[in-house]
């Protein structure tokens, strides 16, 4: 998956691509943790993310011509975490995709929220795909952001999941929306169903040459799918569930 602003200018850096499992966790808050989990959440990717953007950022200046000094080194690193960090993040759209619990809404907009998405997302993007990409993307972060004389205004960004065939790549607003027709929907609610500690059942029945499958929350019909594939109505009884249950 790539995110990328929808303008071309300086600063139209586009992410590196992540698998679907990272993007997942990337976007995952530490509030949707269950206690009898392993965490499945973006807090350790945010931790690493940290340390391995402080070695980037320090060698993308370490490494520019005519050589600096260590002051400025450390000078320019400060300058632009405090300046670009949350400029990055809101021009992204980093935060519109994050999953949370309702009452941790109002934090998101704390500068250790801010960074913690950002961090998350540079900590995808080592585990996924190692070094290099990391290190040309900061590079392009400091060479287009830190000098220039005007701040870019926020622009609207979209998310492309990678998929086998380029062109149906859809555009996603959220990793988890149920409308998107045309991805796989079910692990993503089951995923959701055992972060938020409750139990899915699946009743099917077929008729007339049409499957009808209901989805059940906590022991309460909540979704029902009609189609001659039974796969296809289990994702509709998912998707109409996950919009009942008010998961956004």
């Amino acid at each position: 998956m790539a995110l990328k602003r929808s303008h071309s200018d300086s600063t139209d850096v586009p992410l590196p691509k992540l698998s679907g499992d990272t993007l997942l966790e990337v976007f995952t808050h530490p509030s949707l943790r269950r206690n009898d989990q392993e965490p499945f959440d973006n807090e350790r990717l945010s931790l690493l993310g940290e340390k391995v953007f402080e070695m980037v950022l320090t060698q993308a200046f370490f490494d520019q011509r005519p050589l600096l000094s260590v002051s400025e080194i450390t000078t320019r690193r400060s300058q632009f975490l405090s300046d670009n960090v949350p400029l990055l993040v809101r021009a992204y759209g980093l935060l519109a995709h994050l999953r949370c619990h309702p009452d941790k809404l109002p934090m998101l907009e704390t500068p250790e929220e801010i960074c913690s998405i950002l961090h998350a997302y540079i900590g995808g993007i080592y585990i996924d795909l190692g070094d290099d990409p990391l290190q040309e993307l900061v590079k392009s972060w400091t060479n287009n952001l830190l000098d220039s004389t005007e701040v870019p205004s926020p622009k609207k960004i979209k998310i492309e999941l990678a998929n086998s065939e380029p062109t149906q790549t859809p555009a996603l607003s959220n990793p988890l929306s149920p409308a998107q027709p045309n991805l796989p929907f079910l692990p993503l609610f089951n995923q959701t169903a055992s972060q938020r500690g409750v139990t899915t059942e699946y009743t099917e029945n077929f008729n007339q040459g049409q499957w009808t499958v209901e989805c059940v929350v906590d022991g309460i019909s909540e979704g029902l799918g009609t189609d001659a594939n039974k796969k296809s109505a289990k994702e509709k009884a998912a998707r109409q569930a996950y919009d009942t249950m008010g998961w956004v």
